[in-house]
Formats: C-alpha cells, sequence, structure tokens
C-alpha cells in the first residue's frame, strides 16, 4: 500500500512541475515574440519617419530653387512672393518635429531638509567664496 501511495505522489508532483515547466516556457516564448513584434514595429516607424523627412527635404529643395531661379530670371514679384510661400511651407514641413519633446520627469526631493548649497569659486580670484545667502 504504501509504495502505491509513494508513487501515485510522485506522480502528481511531476505533473504539476511539468505543467509549471511547461506553462513558463510558453511564457518567455510569447515575452520573445511581443519583443519581436515591438522591435518590428519600432523599426517600421523609424523608417516611415525618415522617408517623410527625406521627401519633405527634397520638396524643400526643388522649391528653393524655383525660388532662386525665379529670382535668378527676374520674374514677376508675384510670382517671386508665390514662390517664397511656398518655400515657406515646405521649410515648415522639415523643420516641423515628428515626435512630441521628452516631458521631463520631476526631480524628487530627499526627505528632511535640502541639501546645503556647496561653495563656488571666483571666477576672479582663485580663493573660495561662500555661496549666496538665501
Amino acid at each position: 500500500m504504501l509504495p502505491t501511495l509513494i508513487t501515485a505522489a510522485l506522480a502528481i508532483v511531476a505533473t504539476l512541475l511539468g505543467a509549471i515547466v511547461s506553462g513558463r516556457f510558453q511564457e518567455r516564448a510569447a515575452e520573445r515574440q511581443v519583443r519581436a513584434t515591438h522591435g518590428e514595429a519600432i523599426r517600421r516607424d523609424r523608417l516611415e519617419a525618415v522617408t517623410a523627412l527625406a521627401c519633405a527635404v527634397s520638396d524643400h529643395r526643388t522649391a528653393m530653387w524655383r525660388r532662386g531661379d525665379a529670382v535668378l530670371k527676374q520674374a514677376a514679384s508675384e510670382q517671386i512672393e508665390t514662390l517664397r510661400g511656398e518655400s515657406h511651407i515646405t521649410r515648415s514641413a522639415v523643420t516641423r518635429p515628428l515626435l512630441p519633446p521628452p516631458t521631463p520627469t520631476p526631480r524628487r526631493q530627499s526627505s528632511g531638509s535640502p541639501r546645503p548649497a556647496k561653495p563656488r569659486r571666483s571666477p576672479s580670484t582663485s580663493s573660495w567664496t561662500p555661496p549666496p545667502a538665501t
């Protein structure tokens, strides 16, 4: 009777351990898949951003060439103003930020009193001067 119980207990423990190990392997495989998909999405977004910037730079270069050509050929001032407006539009397409600027994270102050200011070196002399009183 005892050997049967030990055998059954070992079978149950082995089954549970097998399920845990198998679940962990599946979890790691899913994490790798998510990382790979995320990496591909980032790469695609970067490629699209660089392509859009290259197109905008090419359009701006063309607009500037047309404007300079009109000035050199002494075209009508209306046409030059139109081309100037077009070059301003294409320049704004080049200089427009494609991503929002990162937001600064607020600095956490340690508990208690703030750190005392360090003494600063005076620019005119080599002696140390105390920090200004606050």
